[in-house]
């Protein structure tokens, strides 16, 4: 009886790869470290490639993933959204560049026709609409809310 034992087995002869890791531990870990594979995979006790196959193969677990990086970005936007109301310019100006385009904010590229060898050439400027009023506006929205911190 002294076969080649299965490195993924623990003393009371469970699986613990991969494949025998309930989808409840899986999903815990993925949450616990935003999605990331290298941290979550430490914390099963698998390598990340290992656990990449298995979140690839699960209709649930990659749900489960794409629910824990939206909790990274939520938790990203809330910091930006914190400085802009503590009045930091600068993350307003960034904040504004990438979700304001649609109020004229951020850089604008104009397509300039094609060059040699049919390439498009693009000329992009950089300009900034920045409206003191909108501004202090939303930051006494959020300090009147008494998120401050």
């Amino acid at each position: 009886m002294g076969g080649k034992r299965d490195p993924r087995a623990s003393g009371d002869g469970k699986a613990t790869g991969p494949k025998g890791i309930p989808d409840e531990a899986v999903i815990a870990a993925l949450m616990a470290t935003g999605g990331i594979y290298t941290h979550a995979a430490k914390k099963l006790g698998v390598r990340p490639d290992s656990l990449r196959e298995r979140v690839g193969n699960s209709t649930l677990l990659l749900e489960a993933l794409k629910e824990a990086k939206y909790m990274n970005l939520d938790l990203a936007e809330g910091v930006i959204v914190k400085k802009i109301a503590g009045g930091d310019v600068g993350a307003a100006m960034w904040y504004l560049d990438r979700q304001g385009r649609d109020r004229g904010y951020g850089k604008q590229v104009e397509h300039k026709g094609t060059g040699e060898g049919g390439a498009i050439v693009h000329d992009a400027t950089v300009t900034h609409k920045f409206d003191p009023e909108v501004y202090e506006n939303v930051r006494r929205r959020f300090i009147d809310d008494g998120d401050d911190e």
